[in-house]
Parts: structure tokens; sequence; C-alpha cells
């Protein structure tokens, strides 16, 4: 079946038109408690407590400029880390959420 006329000349004027692409991407990562420091002289080890963290990424092409939204640690989890044996925290902090936009241009 040959497409009319008509809806072909259209489809190619919206493709020159519109001569874009779209990513978003949705990350999250995990990872479990880990040693951060090995005790030394009889001393226990230092753990880190294992989080999570969830990064958005939307980028948009038109034509020859690009456009990236991004949004970093989202969950923004505590950095906690214990000695073994320990009750009280040997380190608590918050890195904070980033967001950036950024812009590019291919000359090719």
């Amino acid at each position: 079946m040959i497409p009319a006329k008509n809806s072909t000349s259209s489809k190619i004027g919206m493709s020159t038109i519109i001569s874009s692409s779209s990513s978003p991407r949705a990350l999250f990562n995990y990872f479990g408690d880990r040693i951060s420091d090995v005790g030394a002289n009889q001393a226990p080890d230092i753990l880190e407590e294992g989080r999570g963290s969830f990064d958005l990424v939307l980028a948009q092409r038109i034509r020859s400029l690009g456009v990236r939204l991004t949004f970093e640690n989202l969950t923004d989890s505590e950095y906690l880390f214990t000695q073994v044996g320990a009750d009280d925290p040997q380190r608590l902090f918050k890195l904070g959420r980033t967001i950036a936009l950024s812009f590019s241009f291919n000359a090719f």
C-alpha cells in the first residue's frame, strides 16, 4: 500500500521542523555496609553504612543545540560511619542535592 502524497509530505515536514531527540534517565544506586577504615593496634574497624542514591537526567537535542538538566542525590541519604561495637556514630553527614543545567552546541 502506497501512502497518500499529502500524508507523506506532512510527515517529512514535521521531521524537518522538529528534528530533535530526548533522553530521560532515572538512575538508582545502592550499596550495602562496607569497611571504611581498618582498625589498627587492636582498634575495631569503622563501617560505612549502606545507602541508596537516586539521580534523574533529562537531555534534549534540537538540531545542533543540546540542553541537559540533571538532578543528583535526590534521596539525600546520610553518610553514617560507625565503629564496630560502639553505639554512637563515628561520623555522620549529608552531601545535599545537586541540580545542574548545561547547554552544548555541536557544529558538525
